[in-house]
Formats: structure tokens, C-alpha cells, sequence
């Protein structure tokens, strides 16, 4: 007879998540999508936002960085006419790129892989 492994103790797997079409992404301007994700601790599935800013110059290539301020956790905006990610919380900012401009975040904006799919673009997770 198998020996079943409870969810609780399931190995948690890395998944790739759907983002959306490249196409939306403007050369040089960083581009926030959101998706929503189910997530199971256990035997409770509840759901989960992602939220990702996406950067590329060429179309070709893309970044893509978490919206989260690595000093507490807050949400960064970008700020277009600015050419930088603002935290209004302690007044951290982040370059283009995600790396800090003005502490006291400790480090750049995390950044997550991506691939492209049939001009969709995905971040993995995990």
C-alpha cells in the first residue's frame, strides 16, 4: 500500500506564472502586472496576488522586479516622469533598474526569472 505524504508536508513546487502578453511592456518604461495565484499551506487554498514591475529595452529581453521595498515590505510605485521607483512610507527609491537610490532599503528590488511563450511572458515563483 502507498504511503501518502499529507499537504502539509509536500515538497512546495516552483511554478511559472502567467503575467501576459510582451506586448504591453513600452521599451524603457517599467511595466506593473498583476496575477493571481492560488496558494495551498496544507489542506487551506486561499489565493494570492503577484505584482511585478517589467522592464525591457529591446523587446527581446525583459526584467522583471518585485514591487515590494526590501526594507519593510511596502509597495514601490514608478514614478514616470521621475525615472524611479518611489517608497512614500521612509522615502526609499529605487533607480529604474531596482537599485537603491536613497536608503534605507538594503538592497536592489528583488528580481524574479522569466521566459517568454508565444509572446506571453511568465515569472517564476517559488
Amino acid at each position: 500500500m502507498p504511503i501518502s505524504i499529507s499537504p502539509a508536508l509536500a515538497k512546495k513546487a516552483e511554478e511559472w506564472v502567467r503575467l501576459g502578453a510582451v506586448s504591453k511592456v513600452e521599451p524603457g518604461n517599467p511595466t506593473l502586472f498583476k496575477a493571481t495565484v492560488e496558494r495551498q499551506t496544507g489542506w487551506i487554498t486561499d489565493q494570492e496576488e503577484i505584482s511585478a514591475y517589467v522592464l525591457t529595452d529591446d523587446g527581446q529581453n525583459f526584467v522583471a522586479m518585485s514591487n515590494i521595498c526590501t526594507h519593510l515590505g511596502c509597495r514601490v510605485r514608478w514614478i514616470g516622469d521621475q525615472e524611479r521607483f518611489f517608497r512614500p512610507c521612509h522615502n526609499a527609491v529605487f533607480a529604474k533598474d531596482g537599485t537603491v537610490v536613497d536608503s534605507p532599503p538594503p538592497r536592489p528590488l528583488d528580481r524574479f526569472e522569466t521566459k517568454v511563450e508565444n509572446g506571453v511572458l511568465f515569472i517564476r515563483r517559488g
